[in-house]
């Protein structure tokens, strides 16, 4: 069964004289070979598609060797199908949006915040992810949401609070974020409201609001070291995990982001725990200035 396929492009080994004119005749001059590896990685299947040759990919032999895997495949870092090619880079939104409720979750476990302290904001304007803020109320107390889809989420918010005992506030738009301690966004947000300069907003994609705020961007998973072994040749191991994943069904009980940006800038997980402690006023008395912090 293959359910997703990562391509590996090898350089074609040295042959002797006679060898080399044997497989130039056999598979055609310059032309590279190709050819599917059934593998498994943690008990979970996937395809090798191995490319041996010293020539341009084959981009029309890769369509047709993958069939209607092509939008399941992964590519080496660097590599890039022709723009008129049927092989779309796949996209992991699932996996992307857990990461960033487990770095959220993380994140603030890394800090002495109190209880009472610990407001998350939800920003899920389609209401795709209600399993997510249970997530994360998990380790906040309260959440404050912003969604396009309030009657939905009001039967969430009951639900919640009969399950674990949580307060949520479906907020009338995004300054109703101001009191909250971090802003999750699993998708990209688009507004012309201003965001409240108060909290940082970690988020999976594009972020574009007026105002003066932090965000949290870039999140960078580092798999496990058995992951990591398995991975294919040139494929970005993070990648690799999201596939296993979404497309494998392996399950990643807590995974999250130990790299990632502030405000654009290289930051660990303790760091941004730090950061957002201070912008919380908890463990120390520093001034409440985020942009400042890395």
């Amino acid at each position: 069964m293959r359910v997703f396929i990562a391509l590996e492009v090898m350089e074609q080994k040295k042959r002797s004289l006679v060898p080399a004119v044997l497989h130039k005749l056999a598979i055609g001059r310059g032309k590279p070979r190709m050819w599917l590896e059934q593998r498994s990685c943690c008990g979970k299947q996937y395809a090798a598609l191995r490319c041996e040759g010293n020539r341009p990919i084959d981009w029309e032999a890769v369509e047709r060797v993958c069939g209607t895997y092509g939008k399941r495949l992964l590519l080496p870092e660097g590599l890039t199908p022709p723009e008129d090619s049927r092989l779309p880079a796949p996209a992991f939104p699932q996996f992307r949006a857990r990461m960033i409720a487990h770095t959220a979750c993380e994140v603030v476990a890394r800090t002495r915040m109190p209880m009472y302290r610990r407001t998350v904001g939800f920003v899920d304007i389609r209401g795709n992810y209600p399993g997510l803020l249970r997530q994360l109320l998990k380790f906040y107390t309260s959440a404050v949401v912003v969604t396009g889809e309030r009657a939905y989420y009001e039967t969430v918010r009951q639900e919640l609070m009969d399950t674990l005992g949580a307060p949520v506030v479906i907020g009338s738009g995004f300054e109703s974020l101001a009191d909250c301690v971090l802003v999750v966004s699993p998708d990209d947000m688009y507004t012309s409201q201003s965001l409240p300069s108060g909290c940082p907003v970690m988020t999976g994609g594009s972020l574009v609001a007026q105002g003066r705020f932090d965000r949290i961007s870039g999140l960078r998973y580092v798999p496990a070291a058995e992951i990591g072994d398995t991975c294919p040749a040139g494929i970005d191991t993070a990648l690799f995990a999201a596939a296993l994943c979404e497309f494998s069904g392996m399950d990643f009980p807590t995974y999250f982001a130990q790299e990632m940006l502030y405000n654009y800038k290289s930051a660990t997980i303790d760091e941004v725990a730090r950061i957002i402690a201070h912008c919380a006023g908890v463990d120390t008395p520093e001034q409440r200035d985020c942009s400042r912090q890395v």
